[in-house]
């Protein structure tokens, strides 16, 4: 079963903004436009309003101005006040950088995910899609060449995956991956790792490490 935090897929956005156009255009199929930077942009949206809306992140792709923006929201349970909030957020958002805008939610929950792929109503003949990662959506990254292309996604994946009955090899992948970043990255996505893990698979990857 998954088990990161509320906290640890935002961190790797803010770490690595184009974690976000993976997860959108090769996991969920949504068309990105030709963008030269992905920019992490303020996520409170009150001022608009007199009642405080702040989104977990929000970013924008750019080439010369805003292309697209991304509100990306971490939902770990049912609530059925979101969908009337996430509109808020994607109003506002719009209003303010004047491009169109895609809502991203993330789920440790298979049956979070599913409610939140529920299109929201917003009048006749007129729903909004919601794009969702849950954990079947986030590779099982265990090819070492593959987790050191995007370490970000790596990390992810172990944190995803790493509980699993095999998912020591996921975590081993992610860990090599790590070993060419720097020492204060290779630190704090290890940190993440370990943070995500069980007990009895903190002790499989212990055993592990101590046999090389």
């Amino acid at each position: 079963m998954p088990s990161f935090t509320h906290e640890l897929p935002l961190e790797l956005f803010r770490q690595c903004p184009e974690l976000v156009a993976y997860l959108l255009g090769e996991i969920l199929g949504v068309p990105l436009p030709t963008y030269t930077e992905v920019r992490i942009e303020e996520s409170n949206f009150t001022q608009l309003l007199p009642t405080e809306f702040r989104a977990d992140l929000v970013l924008t792709f750019h080439d010369g101005g805003p292309l697209l923006g991304a509100v990306c929201e971490m939902q770990r349970q049912i609530d059925d006040d979101k969908p009337y909030t996430w509109l808020v957020y994607l109003a506002v958002f719009r209003h303010r950088v004047r491009c169109p805008v895609v809502l991203l939610v993330l789920c440790d929950d298979e049956e979070v995910a599913r409610w939140a792929r529920t299109p929201i109503p917003l009048g006749p003949d007129w729903v909004l899609p919601v794009k969702v990662i849950g954990p079947r959506q986030i590779p099982w990254i265990a090819d070492p060449e593959q987790a050191r292309r995007l370490p970000e996604l790596a990390v992810l994946s172990a944190a995803a995956h790493g509980n699993d009955p095999s998912g020591l090899e996921v975590v081993m992948a992610t860990l090599g991956a790590l070993q060419t970043l720097d020492a204060e990255r290779r630190g704090y996505y290890y940190d993440l790792v370990l943070a995500s893990l069980n007990e009895a698979a903190r002790q499989a990857l212990e055993q592990e490490l101590t046999m090389q």
